[in-house]
C-alpha cells in the first residue's frame, strides 16, 4: 500500500534541494539531519496497526547495515 503525503506544509518535513545535486545516500542523510523525526515508512506491522519508521530510525538501520 502505498500513502502519499499531503503537499501541505508539515512541522517534521524539510524539503532536501531538488537540483539533483544530492545522490540517493545524500538525501537519505538530508532527511536524517533536517527531518529527523517525520516518517520515512509506514507499514502495515500487524492486521489494523501501522508501524512508522522515521529517518533518524532508518538512518541508524542504513549506517549499521553499511558497517559491515
Amino acid at each position: 500500500m502505498f500513502i502519499e503525503s499531503p503537499p501541505s506544509p508539515s512541522s517534521t518535513f524539510t524539503r532536501p534541494p531538488l537540483d539533483c545535486s544530492l545522490t540517493l545516500p545524500e538525501i537519505y542523510e538530508w532527511h536524517s539531519k533536517y527531518s529527523p523525526r517525520h516518517p520515512a515508512y509506514v507499514y502495515d506491522d500487524s492486521p489494523g496497526r501501522l508501524k512508522e519508521l522515521d529517518w533518524q530510525e532508518v538512518m541508524k538501520g542504513v549506517r549499521r547495515a553499511t558497517a559491515f
